[in-house]
């Protein structure tokens, strides 16, 4: 296949993505979805000025580095198409991963031309194995969350600056490198041959590493466009601090004839072994320790996590090389912990067949360097969400960078085979392979786009997932189905018995249907929450229910007010405790408490001088009291703090002041 085919083929890929996506468009919020967006009061922007936009942007800490570009792009879907319905969303999401698809291809066939350059893989080969594996990596069922998962814009949006920002690194790294190595070092790289190399690329080993000043020009552009991208992916999600682990697999795998690999070759293998196992001991030692903390409101240990990620690891491969559509989930809390290397006894051979994975990786970079950098790409991309910080145990959206590993490996694997087969056998192969991706992705994308039959299908599939029958549950009082929603709420709880949100939705689940729930329920939550850590999820559900408290929670008003003075009560709060006060206020004022709502306001702010909201309450209830003069002297508060504020506030300021005046002028 030559170069001009490429682009009706990328496009027939992406028309491929929009019928197979196209279904699960019309699918429902999502879990995580309403306390990140639709319940996200900031990204409901009217304007677009720097003000609404950097609140939105600056709205929620989703992560280390707060992820403001992800929030600044939910806050552009508001703006252009409201959140009535996720639809635009998704679509938006579609879009980004048919741009990483191209991105993707692009990647690949760099990849794979220096990888023909060094004479790993005929050339001729190079642009149907790069569109191959871009529509393999594109239309694989485990890339479902990414897209129809609208918060998952995070994981998918990183990608599209990690990709990018590679590429760039990669055109500097041509540049700067315009050889394969110094020719009177190549000899020291073991197994290197001049005979399997193309004349074109054993001249250019000739050539000196010193490209001058003028030469740097060129590469030191593309250098910073790439810094440029991979500070837009952290921003986005931390995910792209993972960026310089694939930089470093492709440069040892493209260019291992460059002086520093070659001085790194020259050590013996024992030692070169030690040396790696002793610095990722420092990195994971030090990342433990700094997270441990985190592991308070989780019901597992951080070294618990560590050896069940070993098992989840061997399950995304086995959803990856055969990918059963009953497997697939939205949630996979029904994953067994493992509590010791035996427990469950799979944990060992696990743990040992990771490790047999990472060697093999290293040993197979320079004898089979697709499956080399396909094996350690994968567990590079999985350093992060699947070691020692305390994120939950498994999500599918982890492996959208990590997948193109598995890909390379498989590839590395057929490629020698296929390389002497009829063209159209191969075609058909990868025919064949690609059609069960994309059915069984169009199949997944038809349940995703039916809210009650995907949440009746997760919870058939994954019987023994809490997660799965509280969005069951979520889904059958939205239609009125209470007796059954609240059965599996109970579910949920047996199968869950340390979790809080669960019981929290099970109030609700009695007080929609105008029942009081039982008196020992009642009970059990406000215990755990004094005396117990709160969870991700029982933090998230208190948020959830506290800020719908003026709007369409009111049934759940004495009980929420309860969890919060609770929550505030217990000394353990995983918000801040001027944001608990906040929602306080919000409760006592819908309960008529004015004076108890005003006090919370004023503590809210009193512990948080940079918080202006809780003043913004507070003049509001001043105005709707009549006393002008009293909420004059709180605009003045604001006015001061206004400087010195998380967000400047300027039009909320200015219409303060005019609402004000035209009570003291009788309107």
């Amino acid at each position: 296949m030559t170069r001009e085919p490429l682009a009706p083929a990328l496009a027939g890929l992406l028309l491929l993505l929009g019928l197979v996506y196209w279904p699960g468009l019309s699918g429902p919020w999502l879990f995580d979805d309403f306390s990140n967006i639709h319940g996200n009061a900031f990204l409901r922007v009217t304007a677009l000025d720097w003000q609404s936009l950097g609140a939105a942007a600056g709205s929620l800490e989703a992560g280390p580095l707060g992820r403001p570009l992800a929030y600044f792009s939910f806050a552009l879907n508001h703006y252009l198409h409201g959140d009535a319905s996720p639809y635009a969303w998704k679509a938006t999401n579609l879009a980004i991963h048919g741009v990483n698809a191209l991105l993707m291809a692009a990647l690949l066939m760099t990849v794979l031309l220096r990888l023909a350059q060094r004479g790993a893989l005929p050339a001729r080969m190079v642009p149907g194995a790069a569109l191959a594996l871009a529509a393999l990596w594109a239309l694989h069922p485990i890339q479902i969350s990414s897209v129809l998962y609208v918060v998952q814009r995070m994981t998918s949006l990183s990608g599209t600056f990690t990709l990018a920002a590679l590429l760039c690194w990669l055109q500097a790294r041509e540049r700067i490198f315009v050889g394969a190595g110094h020719a009177r070092d190549r000899d020291a790289v073991p197994g290197h041959d001049d005979a399997h190399l193309p004349a074109a690329a054993v001249a250019g080993m000739a050539r000196s590493y010193s490209i001058g000043v003028a030469g740097w020009l060129a590469p030191l552009g593309w250098l910073l466009a790439g810094v440029a991208f991979a500070l837009l992916g952290a921003f986005t999600k931390e995910t792209a601090v993972l960026l310089p682990l694939y930089a470093l697999a492709l440069d040892r795998v493209l260019y291992p004839d460059a002086p520093y690999w070659q001085r790194w070759l020259r050590l013996p293998a024992g030692l070169r072994l030690a040396l790696l196992v002793a610095a990722l001991a420092v990195v994971f030692g030090l990342a433990a320790w700094h997270y441990a903390p985190g592991y308070a409101g989780r019901p597992f240990t951080l070294t618990e996590r560590v050896l069940t990620q070993a098992r989840v690891l061997w399950f995304y491969i086995g959803l990856v090389a055969l990918p059963r559509i009953n497997a697939f989930g939205l949630h996979h809390d029904d994953i067994a912990i493992s509590s010791g290397l035996l427990a469950p006894w799979t944990t060992l051979p696990a743990v040992l067949g990771l490790a047999g994975l990472a060697l093999l990786g290293w040993r197979y970079l320079d004898r089979r360097p697709l499956v080399g950098l396909g094996l350690l790409w994968f567990l590079a991309g999985h350093v992060l969400e699947s070691t020692v910080v305390p994120l939950e145990i498994a999500h599918e959206h982890r492996n959208y960078l990590p997948l193109l590993g598995l890909l390379l490996a498989g590839a590395g694997v057929l490629l020698p085979v296929v390389e002497h087969w009829q063209r159209r056998a191969t075609v058909a192969l990868l025919g064949t392979l690609g059609a069960v991706l994309a059915g069984t992705t169009a199949l997944r994308a038809d349940q995703w786009g039916n809210e009650l039959g995907m949440s009746r299908y997760e919870v058939r599939h994954h019987p023994n997932s809490a997660q799965a029958r509280n969005n069951l549950a979520a889904d059958l009082v939205w239609r009125g189905h209470y007796a059954e929603a609240r059965e599996q709420l109970e579910a949920a709880i047996e199968l869950a018995p340390w979790e809080v949100g669960y019981p929290m939705n099970l109030v609700g689940a009695y007080r929609v249907d105008k029942l009081e729930p039982p008196d020992a329920l009642a009970t059990e939550i406000l215990r755990r929450i004094r005396e117990e850590p709160l969870s991700a999820f029982g933090s998230s559900t208190l948020h959830r229910y506290s800020e719908c408290l003026g709007q369409g929670c009111r049934y759940l008003l004495a009980d929420v007010v309860g969890w919060l003075e609770a929550y505030r009560d217990s000394g353990r709060p995983t918000f801040d405790r001027s944001y608990i006060e906040y929602l306080l206020g919000i409760g006592y004022r819908e309960q008529g408490r004015i004076q108890d709502a005003l006090n919370a306001f004023q503590r809210a702010h009193d512990l948080d001088p940079k918080y202006l909201h809780p003043l913004f309450a507070q003049a509001n209830i001043l105005l709707s009291l009549r006393q002008w003069d009293t909420a004059a002297l709180v605009l003045d508060s604001i006015r001061a703090a206004n400087e010195d504020a998380y967000q400047r506030l300027d039009r909320q300021i200015a219409e303060l002041d005019a609402a004000i005046a035209k009570g003291r002028g009788g309107n």
